[in-house]
């Protein structure tokens, strides 16, 4: 084997091109990604009724060093608040009077919807236990605060750190990717039992003018509000799961 020789100028001006195209175009993907980023966050915020949505306490960029970031910290931030200010006020009651005064006519709609809402359900408490797992106290914290007392160079100390986020990375997708699926098929469900014809995948109930007795009117059009609520937060959570990702 033997090296190319060095060529001519003509070369070093394509990798000057190159290496300035490059930067553009970062520039340029980053730039998208903060306005994108901000119109979805401003309907996120509408959706939980104007309130800002506040940073997981450790699961979150800007706490471990320099240049070292999670991957989910919006996304993860979000369905909590979600959980918190939509899922667990207002739809949890709802579904749980459908699931124990509802008759289904297909008993699979009812496991469904009973499987997707318990999942959904733990989720809030999930993100929680992801996230202390990264506090002083916590298992992935203490290996970072140990890290960060070793005599080694400041970059092998962000490798490791990258490496344990990376874990926590990884734990914070599989509850998103739940968060997603379920509420999913929570959504479609509870269409059908508020608008559904009998004999579709996700069909009504045969006993939705009953349900509730005298409040059975307020309650199903709770259950209407409730529905489309739960559909822009599916569609909220996708969408900044994507943005996240794709990062």
């Amino acid at each position: 084997y033997q090296p190319q020789p060095p060529r001519g100028g003509e070369d070093w001006f394509h990798l000057f091109r190159q290496f300035w195209e490059k930067r553009l175009e970062d520039a340029f993907q980053e730039f998208v990604f903060s306005r994108r980023s901000e119109e979805l966050l401003r309907e996120a915020q509408n959706l939980l009724g104007g309130t800002t949505i506040p940073s997981l306490k450790y699961y979150r960029s800007g706490i471990w060093g320099e240049d070292v970031t999670v991957r989910f910290e919006v996304t993860a931030a979000f369905l909590r608040q979600f959980l918190l200010n939509v899922f667990h006020r207002e739809m949890d009651t709802v579904v749980t009077i459908f699931l124990r005064e509802g008759s289904f006519y297909k008993s699979q709609n009812k496991r469904e919807l009973e499987d997707a809402f318990d999942v959904t359900a733990s989720l809030a408490q999930r993100i929680q236990d992801a996230d202390l797992t990264l506090s002083p106290d916590g298992a992935q914290g203490r290996i970072i605060a140990a890290l960060k007392l070793e005599k080694t160079g400041i970059r092998d100390k962000q490798r490791k750190i990258t490496a344990i986020l990376g874990e926590a990375d990884r734990d914070v997708n599989v509850i998103i990717r739940l968060g997603i699926d379920n509420l999913l098929l929570l959504v479609n469900i509870i269409r059908g039992i508020r608008y559904g014809e009998v004999g579709g995948q996700y069909d009504s109930i045969s006993n939705i003018g009953f349900i509730g007795g005298k409040e059975n009117e307020n309650l199903v059009m709770r259950l209407g509000t409730m529905l489309k609520k739960a559909e822009i937060g599916q569609r909220l959570l996708g969408d900044l799961y994507d943005l996240e990702v794709r990062r």
